[in-house]
Order: structure tokens, then sequence, then C-alpha cells
């Protein structure tokens, strides 16, 4: 019995909608991701915008800058990236209808007594 083999080891995929993504590389489209383990579903947005100088707020000759929302506040697109999951337009309108109604509480700055 030989202990080499001609055949090719299995690669294990998992499943998941739209092309993978680049680690390396933050690329402007629709995206979405959870806050948390078991979380739901938060839309996030990557788009590219002209840099902008912070004292005028004119548009400066400069390469565009990368900004992310997620979940309808502004984030960080280099810090969530790796967190992001691609889908389409369709989906990310429908994430933001569903998300319209929740109303987000910070337990830590107003807890609620039980």
């Amino acid at each position: 019995m030989s202990t080499t083999s001609n055949r090719r080891p299995r690669i294990r995929r998992r499943h998941h909608q739209g092309p993978s993504i680049r680690v390396d590389r933050p690329m402007p489209g629709f995206y979405r991701m959870r806050a948390h383990r078991g979380g739901p579903w938060l839309p996030v947005i990557l788009y590219l915008s002209p840099a902008r100088d912070p004292e005028t707020g004119q548009a400066m000759d400069r390469a565009p800058a990368l900004l992310a929302i997620a979940d309808g506040r502004e984030a960080d697109p280099y810090e969530i990236w790796t967190r992001l999951h691609p889908i389409g337009e369709a989906e990310y309108r429908r994430l933001c209808r569903e998300r319209e109604g929740v109303i987000d509480t910070d337990l830590l700055s107003s807890p609620v007594r039980i």
C-alpha cells in the first residue's frame, strides 16, 4: 500500500453570497455585517468621496477618500472591512428598511431597570 496519492487535497469552502473580497483592498459597494456574534445583519455601504479641506470644506486635488456608513452611522472602512459580506443593492435597501424602526439603546450610558 503506497503512502503517496495522486489525489488533490480537499478544500473546504464556506457558502456565501456574492464574490469573495480581498482583505488587503477595501472596495466601494454594498455589504452587510454583524455588530456581534448572532446579532442581526446590518447594512453597510462603502463609497468614494472627493477629499475635502477640513478648514474650508472645499474639494481638494487628491485621491478620493473611502468612506463607510454602517447601520446609518459613519464608520472606519478599514476597521470593519474584514467583517463585511458583499450583497446587491436590493438586499442593502431591504436591510435599511428593516433597520428603520429599530431603536438602538446604549445600555452603559442609559441603563434600564428590570
